[in-house]
Order: C-alpha cells, then sequence, then structure tokens
C-alpha cells in the first residue's frame, strides 16, 4: 500500500493499538514450501517508500525467514520426537530390568524392593508402595516402598472401602485424577492419606 491514507476503504487500523500514523505498507508472506507460514508486515510514515524493488527483497528475506523458522520449528519437533523415544527405551529397558531381576532371585523381598524403586524410575512418581492382600482378603500390608517413607508394615483394611476392593479383584488398574478425589469413600482417602499419596 503505497499511502493508506488514500486507499480506498482502508481500514487497516481496525483493533491495532498504537501509533497510527504509518501511511506506506508492505506485507510479506513467509513461505515455506509453497505454504504461507507466517507473515511479516513493515510500515513507514512516509507515504510511497516501498518500491517493487524493497517489496521484492524483502519478499526474499520473509522466506529465508520463513525457512527458518520451519528449520527450528522442525528441529523442535525432532527433539520432542526423541525424546518420546529415548523414554520409551527407558521404560522398556526398565521393565526388562524388572523382569530379569523377578527370575533371577528367589528372595521375595529383594524383588518387592526393587520392583518398587524401578517403578518410581519407570513411572517418574514420588513414591512407590506395594501392598500384599491378607488371606482374609479385607486387610492389606505394605510390603515395601520406595523411597522409605516408613510405611512398610502398615496394615490397611478394605472392608467399606469400595475403591481398594475394585482393586481387588484384579481385573483393571485405574487412575483416580485430582478432579476426582472428592468422589472417594473416607476409606480410600485415609489409605491414600496415610500412605502420602497426592
Amino acid at each position: 500500500i503505497s499511502d493508506s491514507q488514500t486507499q480506498p476503504g482502508w481500514d487497516g487500523y481496525a483493533g491495532i493499538p498504537g501509533d497510527h500514523s504509518r501511511q506506506s505498507w508492505v506485507a510479506l508472506p513467509m513461505v515455506v514450501r509453497d505454504s504461507a507460514v507466517g507473515m511479516i508486515v513493515l510500515g513507514k510514515a512516509e507515504p510511497g517508500h516501498y518500491t517493487d524493488n524493497l517489496a521484492s527483497i524483502g519478499f526474499a528475506l520473509a522466506r529465508q525467514a520463513a525457512v527458518a523458522f520451519d528449520s527450528v520449528r522442525a528441529r523442535t519437533s525432532y527433539e520432542t520426537s526423541l525424546d518420546i523415544q529415548s523414554r520409551r527405551a527407558r521404560r522398556l529397558d526398565l521393565i526388562h530390568q524388572i523382569g530379569s531381576m523377578i527370575a533371577a532371585s528367589l528372595d521375595q523381598q529383594q524383588v518387592l524392593n526393587t520392583t518398587s524403586r524401578l517403578l518410581t524410575e519407570l513411572f517418574d512418581v514420588d513414591h512407590c508402595g506395594v501392598m500384599m492382600l491378607q488371606k482374609n482378603g479385607l486387610e492389606a500390608l505394605v510390603v515395601a516402598e520406595y523411597p522409605d517413607w516408613g510405611i512398610v508394615g502398615m496394615e490397611m483394611t478394605l472392608e467399606n472401602n469400595a475403591n481398594m476392593l475394585r482393586l481387588r479383584e484384579g481385573r483393571l488398574a485405574y487412575t483416580v485424577n485430582e478432579s476426582e478425589i472428592e468422589s472417594l469413600d473416607m476409606a480410600t482417602l485415609s489409605v491414600l492419606a496415610t500412605t502420602g499419596t497426592r
């Protein structure tokens, strides 16, 4: 736009805060592989400032900026993908370590302690506790944890605890998100509070 003041129907300032004294404008599309990824807009108070030559140079620079922007975006995407793959490989390695340790050890406590430590790392959590059901099926005993919060040996009742009874059935794992905390029964909330679970 050579002079916005003489441009018919010009409303280029609509919704734009700041200095509206610019009269000469050039919009430079940032194009990568025949697709615009952005735009550079330049303004000058002097009417007629932008020539075809300046616009052509600006367009070439905008294309270079688009290529640089696209390269950064691609690299970020690549690094994110690489990070996901690295975490997945680490998880598989930890699962393999757990399986190998279980197969190699006859010491039940060592298996439980190592498993709780590896699960803490595998799921990137603050704490892992392992509870074993007692013979009556209505009580559980914390038999291992990592790190040590001093809850090994703690007994918990599953009676009147719908969520723990659901876990006891062992058909599937389930998660409890923060928004669902209020829907838990008092017995479950007590177990979570006692074990420091958040």
